[in-house]
């Protein structure tokens, strides 16, 4: 990232050194999706749409939180800075496209990492 965009992007990245010690299993997530599309992590709490990868990454991110943490949609709209109507419609894009093989192996893959993950374990057995 360049020095500018870092300037840009100030208010997301402040967010990003935020969010991972006041939630371990959003902060994991967002570690992991971004690292698998090579985006900064501040990029997908970034309050614009920015572009199509990125917001397809936020898109991911939202869903496996939603799902795998058992997060509400609005506590996962929290999380993201975002409406829970919008993290609905992630939730949604994110289920019609795993009809696709190539991507449906993609999110099982992503999800057997994170269910391997000790701080979203933890998270689970603390909600069950």
């Amino acid at each position: 990232m360049r020095v500018e965009d870092a300037r840009t992007f100030g208010d997301a990245a402040s967010r990003w050194r935020v969010l991972p010690r006041r939630d371990g299993e959003a902060g994991r997530i967002i570690a992991l999706v971004s690292a698998e599309a090579d985006i900064p992590p501040h990029m997908l709490l970034h309050p614009s749409r920015c572009t199509a990868p990125v917001a397809r990454a936020r898109q991911i991110a939202m869903y496996l939180l939603h799902t795998l943490c058992s997060r509400s949609q609005a506590a996962v709209a929290t999380a993201f800075g975002r409406d829970r109507t919008t993290v609905r419609h992630a939730c949604a894009l994110v289920e019609d496209a795993r009809e696709a093989p190539d991507f449906e192996q993609e999110m099982t893959r992503l999800e057997d990492r994170l269910s391997r993950d000790e701080v979203l374990a933890e998270g689970r057995r603390h909600a069950g």
